[in-house]
């Protein structure tokens, strides 16, 4: 059976209540400001669909055991296509490889179409590689890792949102431990794997 699924990092549980504390904030500015159903995470892999997700698990389980734990700082917000508001965090070898690793591996499942709409997007010929190989530009080195707070209805609320994002305490260190598939029926972990101790 098909289903559909991403692979995250879910911050502790320190680190997300100080970011669902600035989320929530947020909600309260405006009506206009509204968050997903996604748990708050940092993206590996984004949506892809899959008959065999049991062996993408079998596989991904193998390749957290070689990572330690290890730790991302928010550096800062970002406003993606003046409607996405982010954490950018700091990117550590071992995200970036953790990346890596799980954006091939997934590739094997993935049974998606081509995301023909990111060809407009992309900068340079290797992006388009990577659409056709990936599925997606935002990989290798483009990745960008970050959290999505929250989604903007109204563009004109920048100035808000840049108001806000000026006070908000962005003193966040976040410590991973393990990796997330998450199922997108019902956007909950369906599994969660370990890295080494």
């Amino acid at each position: 059976m098909v289903g559909r699924y991403f692979i995250a990092l879910i911050p502790d549980e320190k680190a997300l209540k100080k970011i669902q504390k600035i989320q929530h904030q947020f909600l309260l500015l405006d009506k206009s400001i509204y968050k997903t159903s996604l748990p708050i995470h940092i993206t590996l892999k984004e949506t892809f669909a899959s008959d065999r997700i049991v062996d993408l698990e079998r596989e991904l389980a193998l390749i957290v055991k070689d990572f330690l734990p290890f730790s991302v700082n928010v550096t800062g917000y970002d406003i993606f296509n003046n409607r996405c508001v982010v954490l950018k965090n700091s990117k550590p070898d071992e995200i970036q490889r953790l990346h890596e690793s799980i954006i091939d591996l997934a590739n094997n499942y993935r049974i998606d179409e081509l995301r023909g709409g990111l060809l407009s997007q992309c900068q340079n010929e290797r992006q388009k590689e990577y659409l056709f190989k990936y599925n997606n530009i935002f990989v290798k080195e483009y990745y960008a890792p970050h959290i999505t707070l929250v989604y903007l209805k109204d563009k004109k609320k920048l100035k808000l949102v840049n108001d806000f994002m000026k006070n908000a305490d962005l003193n966040i260190q976040m410590h991973f431990s393990d990796v997330a598939i998450i199922d997108k029926k019902d956007n909950k972990p369906r599994a969660r794997f370990k890295f080494s101790c």
